[in-house]
């Protein structure tokens, strides 16, 4: 069993993780569902999409910390692996969509 400081560093990269997997899902589904404005008629429409993004992706990692939290006090091992192939899953989703969608 891992000590609660444990938990709640693996509940912090696991919140990490999951914000910037979320703020790779949210980008294409927001391209595809909410097509960009006229820049002429709304002012910094860019700028308030972006904010919206990472508050989307932020709160999505908050839920994701407590599911790493619950994870890591039920089975240490086998979060830890799950962790680490969700950080090179995130790193790759990003680069994905950044490729993809600039």
């Amino acid at each position: 069993m891992k000590t609660r400081n444990e938990r709640l560093l693996f509940a912090g990269a696991s919140a990490c993780v999951v914000a910037v997997l979320a703020y790779a899902a949210v980008l294409p589904l927001e391209r595809l569902l909410f097509p960009p404005p006229n820049p002429a008629t709304v002012i910094w429409s860019v700028r308030s999409s972006f904010t919206w993004r990472v508050l989307v992706a932020t709160y999505v990692g908050g839920m994701g910390g407590f599911g790493g939290f619950a994870a890591a006090s039920r089975a240490p091992a086998a979060s830890a692996r799950w962790l680490a192939r969700a950080v090179i899953l995130a790193a790759a989703a990003v680069a994905i969509t950044g490729t993809l969608l600039p």
